[in-house]
């Protein structure tokens, strides 16, 4: 099977304001849990650009407020505290993050092909340990940015949230799996034929 890959395809990275790329000579522009912090008309005409007549843009990204959480018979109270948090930290963030949670309806409207397309509820379920579970919040920008306007309460929140995990949960470790839906989008549109 992979001796008939074909040899033409090609992933690049870049900065979507300014592709490395001639004029006409893509075929898709794929973004994935990042169009929520492009300039859009500036990424939106750098992807028209480069794209051939018939090319892509496809655009994916998934929302924290649909963040489900699953652990024995407390999932749902796991995934209330969680939402909690979510609520907390959205106070203070920033308008990508909001436009990303509001499924980038804006680029979508802003995106001028005529065949295009908006996918919503693409539901992925993995397995994830607390332990990373703590890291993938530390690590969202809402939470950076919470962490920076005060440290104190950043991490005070992180340790009442553990806390009340953990009284939901019983004994548990940080190696304890738990399971973890999360809600994508996706965001397609096609470049007319000329």
């Amino acid at each position: 099977m992979l001796c008939q890959a074909i040899t033409t395809s090609h992933t690049w990275t870049g900065t979507a304001e300014k592709l490395p790329f001639p004029d006409g000579s893509v075929d898709l522009v794929t973004a994935s849990s990042a169009a929520h912090y492009f300039e859009k008309s500036a990424f939106l005409a750098e992807a028209n650009r480069v794209l051939k007549p018939g090319g892509c843009i496809t655009i994916v990204d998934f929302t924290l407020h649909k963040t489900r959480l699953y652990y024995q018979d407390c999932g749902e109270r796991l995934t209330d505290i969680l939402q909690e948090m979510f609520g907390i930290l959205m106070v203070d963030t920033t308008t990508q993050v909001v436009l990303s949670e509001s499924t980038l309806q804006d680029v979508y409207e802003a995106i001028s092909f005529p065949d295009k397309q908006r996918v919503e509820g693409i539901k992925t379920k993995s397995s994830t340990s607390l332990g990373k579970l703590w890291g993938f919040i530390k690590a969202t920008s809402m939470f950076q940015i919470y962490k920076k306007k005060d440290e104190e309460k950043s991490e005070e929140l992180i340790v009442n949230t553990k806390k009340r995990f953990l009284e939901e949960m019983g004994p548990t470790s940080p190696d304890t799996e738990l399971e973890r839906t999360l809600e994508y989008y996706c965001i397609m549109a096609s470049k007319p034929q000329e």
